[in-house]
C-alpha cells in the first residue's frame, strides 16, 4: 500500500506511534493536520469535559512532536473546531456563537467574522463542527432547540453570496434527534473525501419514524441558477449507512479520505478503552477496530506523517500508553 494510492482496498490497522505529550486530556473531535504536511491542530481541556470544554488549541510540528504555538478558547465562547485554508497555510477556527476565525499556521489572530455560521431557527444549543470545502465554501455542524422544544442536528452551508458581492449567502439542512440525547453526545460532525469530493456527515442520535442511529450520510456539491446569472451552491444527498449505536459507546469524531471512513468512539464513563473502526466509504463495510486508552479525535493526512512507516496516515487524539510512553497525539499506520 501506499499513501498515494487514490483508493485504499479492504485495510487494517498497524504500528501506533505516540507523536506528542500533551499533558491535557483531548477534547473531542478537536483536531486537524493541514495539506502542507507540518502542522496537527489539536484542542485540549482547560476546563471543563471531554465534550464541552474550554479549550487550549494547540499547534503541534509532527516531525518533532513539539508545540509551536497555542491559544486559549474564551470561557464565555469556546473554540468548537478547526480547518485548514484552502488558499493558504492558516488556519479557520469555529467558536461556539458562530464566529469564524481566521489565524496563522501558528495560530497569530489575522482576522475575525462575527456570526458567520447561525442555526436554522429556534435556539441554538451548540456548534460541533468545521470544514472549507475545496471551492473555499465552508460547512459548519451544530444541534438547536426548534420552536416544538425539540433537538435537531444541522449544518450550515455558506458561500459568498453570487448576487451581492462582499455579502455571505447561507443555507442549511437538519434533522430530528433522540429527545433522550443530549446536545453535546448529538453532536454532528464532518468531513470531506478528497478523490470523491464528497462530504460526510456523522450524525449522531439521528431520530427518524422512531428508529435512532449514528447515520454516516455522504453528500455532494451541486449548483443552481438562481437567475441573472448568479450561481447558487449547495450539498445533495448521495446516499448513507449507519453504524452501531450503544449505551456504552458513544461515537465522538469522523474522518474521510481514500474511500475510507474512520469512526472515533468513546466509553461513556471512560472507564474501558475507546476505540476506532474503520469502514469502506460508500457501503459502510467495517474493515478493523482498533483500542485506544482514549479515542476522542481523529483526521486523515494526505501524505505519510512518519517517514520511516508510509501508511502513517490517521492523526488520532485521545491517549494510549502501549508504546511505553503515555501519548495524546499520534499516528496510526495501515496494512492492507
Amino acid at each position: 500500500m501506499t499513501v498515494a494510492a487514490a483508493v485504499l482496498a479492504a485495510c487494517a490497522f498497524n504500528t501506533i506511534h505516540g507523536v506528542a505529550q500533551l499533558d491535557e486530556d483531548v477534547v473531542t473531535g478537536l483536531i486537524d493536520s493541514n495539506d502542507e504536511g507540518d502542522r496537527v491542530y489539536v484542542g485540549t481541556i482547560y476546563s471543563g469535559d471531554r465534550w464541552d470544554a474550554r479549550s487550549r488549541l494547540r499547534a503541534i510540528n509532527p516531525a518533532t512532536g513539539s508545540q509551536t504555538a497555542s491559544v486559549l478558547s474564551s470561557s464565555t465562547n469556546p473554540i468548537r473546531a478547526v480547518a485548514q485554508s484552502v488558499s493558504d497555510s492558516g488556519v479557520w477556527v469555529l467558536l461556539d456563537d458562530g464566529t469564524l476565525v481566521k489565524r496563522t499556521k501558528d495560530l497569530s489572530l489575522t482576522s475575525t467574522s462575527t456570526g458567520f455560521f447561525t442555526a436554522p431557527s429556534g435556539t441554538l444549543e451548540r456548534f460541533c463542527d468545521l470544514e472549507q470545502l475545496p471551492i473555499g465554501h465552508f460547512v459548519a455542524t451544530g444541534v438547536y432547540e426548534d420552536s416544538n422544544g425539540d433537538l435537531r442536528g444541522f449544518w450550515n452551508y455558506v458561500q459568498p453570496h453570487p448576487a451581492f458581492p462582499g455579502s455571505w449567502y447561507n443555507s442549511w439542512t437538519s434533522y430530528p434527534v433522540d429527545p433522550s440525547a443530549d446536545p453535546d453526545k448529538a453532536c454532528p460532525r464532518v468531513s470531506h473525501e478528497t478523490n470523491t469530493s464528497e462530504t460526510i456527515f456523522l450524525q449522531p442520535y439521528r431520530y427518524v419514524g422512531g428508529v435512532t442511529s449514528h447515520q454516516i450520510g455522504r453528500y455532494e456539491e451541486y449548483s443552481w441558477d438562481g437567475g441573472g446569472g448568479n450561481i447558487y451552491y449547495g450539498l445533495s444527498y448521495v446516499g448513507a449507512w449507519t453504524t452501531s449505536v450503544s449505551d456504552k459507546w458513544l461515537v465522538g469524531d469522523i474522518t474521510s479520505e481514500y474511500g475510507k471512513v474512520v469512526i472515533a468512539r468513546q466509553h461513556v464513563t471512560d472507564l474501558s478503552s475507546g476505540y476506532l473502526e474503520i469502514f469502506s466509504q460508500t457501503s459502510g463495510v467495517s474493515d478493523d477496530t482498533v483500542n485506544l486508552q482514549r479515542a476522542r479525535a481523529v483526521d486523515f493526512a494526505l501524505w505519510e506523517q512518519v517517514s520511516s512507516d508510509i501508511s502513517t496516515v490517521l492523526w488520532w487524539g485521545g491517549r494510549e500508553a502501549d508504546t511505553g510512553s503515555s501519548y495524546e497525539l499520534g499516528v496510526f499506520g495501515f496494512v492492507e
